[in-house]
């Protein structure tokens, strides 16, 4: 995502530096980690957090017609541009891993049909 410069920040980096105002010396901003790194202690408990916080709180995921695979999916937040970003971010993982899972799925089918085939 973009922030208001148009320098391109990650959903967590924009989501804690709105808060940012809130912290002092006695509460120091926690240092993001790269993607590659496993979290240590202080940067696990501020993600599960995060994640308590957004599940329980900002999140709604709702199936709309149990015959269809409709589902609305909406994120609550002061920050419109934020909400708009995580549910794009969320709806594009989803939709990615399902068709992964699905193409997968299918290959596996399809190789072991043909091995059935080869056998007969």
């Amino acid at each position: 995502m973009y922030n208001e410069q148009g320098e391109r920040v990650r959903l967590l980096e924009r989501y804690l530096l709105r808060d940012s105002a809130e912290q002092n010396e006695d509460n120091p901003p926690v240092e993001l980690l790269n993607s590659n790194e496993t979290p240590n202690y202080k940067q696990d408990s501020l993600l599960a957090k995060i994640h308590e916080v957004f599940t329980e709180d900002k999140l709604s995921v709702v199936k709309q017609d149990e015959e269809k695979a409709f589902i609305a999916v909406s994120f609550n937040d002061q920050d419109e541009f934020f909400a708009k970003a995580f549910v794009e971010h969320l709806t594009d993982n989803v939709t990615s891993f399902y068709l992964e899972t699905k193409t997968r799925q299918s290959k596996e089918n399809i190789a072991m049909l043909e091995q059935k085939s080869r056998q007969h």
